[in-house]
């Protein structure tokens, strides 16, 4: 059935006129709160039952010890520098041969009745290494103009005595001979020392250069004095003087 437009009118104002009726009674509508109370609401009550919990961070500070280098400082090395005083009497040389201890004079260090020291009979050439007596003619610090002689003591000079027909045994039980003049230059080694006499028969080493400038006492040297050359590697390295009544 088709219900008429009007009916539907009058239908919607009865509608309108109920509802204002119970308005007026007093009725209670629900309101919903806004939302700005629904949150107030919800805040306190969670406030109520779980207060905020308050959290106080307390700042941890670790503090490491300063670090202690330790530091050991030696102490300074200290060098203990002994000065020697200068040497001016040699005591010592080098090389096969040394007259240095001999005595007055070298030893025979030939046959029984050779001379003393390496004898006379050298052969012709330069002055080979041994201890040899005989007269210096010039010298300077680097070479000597050497004339090679004998010199026997003992059996061996009444030896040659008697074979000279000379005083035998000889006075003094010595004898020089020099049958062979000649002149052999033998250089001198760098830092050879000398024998110098004393005022008895005893000797002294000094530098070679003080040797030649003073033999000591008893000589007139070089040409009228007596002297032992040691020879180490084809260079004199001592000079002794001989002494004789």
């Amino acid at each position: 059935m088709r219900v008429s437009p009007w009916r539907w009118l009058i239908l919607a104002m009865v509608v309108v006129l109920v509802a204002a009726g119970c308005a007026d009674d007093g009725g209670d509508l629900l309101t919903l709160p806004s939302s700005e109370t629904t949150t107030s609401a919800v805040a306190a009550t969670t406030a109520a039952v779980d207060p905020p919990t308050s959290t106080t961070t307390q700042p941890v500070t670790t503090t490491q010890p300063p670090t202690v280098t330790s530091t050991t400082t030696q102490p300074p090395s200290t060098t203990s520098t002994t000065t020697q005083p200068p040497s001016t009497a040699p005591t010592t040389t080098s090389g096969a041969f040394s007259y240095t201890g001999r005595g007055t004079f070298p030893d025979v260090l030939g046959g029984p009745l050779d001379a003393h020291g390496s004898g006379c009979v050298p052969g012709p050439g330069a002055l080979p290494d041994g201890i040899w007596f005989g007269f210096p003619e010039a010298w300077t610090t680097s070479s000597i103009n050497f004339d090679l002689a004998c010199f026997y003591t003992g059996d061996a000079a009444t030896a040659q005595a008697t074979a000279r027909g000379e005083e035998s045994p000889p006075s003094n039980d010595y004898i020089i001979t020099n049958d062979n003049t000649t002149l052999r230059v033998v250089p001198v080694a760098v830092g050879a020392i000398g024998h110098r006499l004393s005022g008895s028969i005893e000797t002294y080493p000094v530098p070679v250069g003080e040797f030649i400038a003073d033999p000591g006492a008893f000589q007139d040297c070089p040409q009228f004095c007596l002297m032992w050359l040691v020879v180490n590697a084809g260079e004199v390295t001592e000079i002794v003087s001989q002494f004789v009544p």
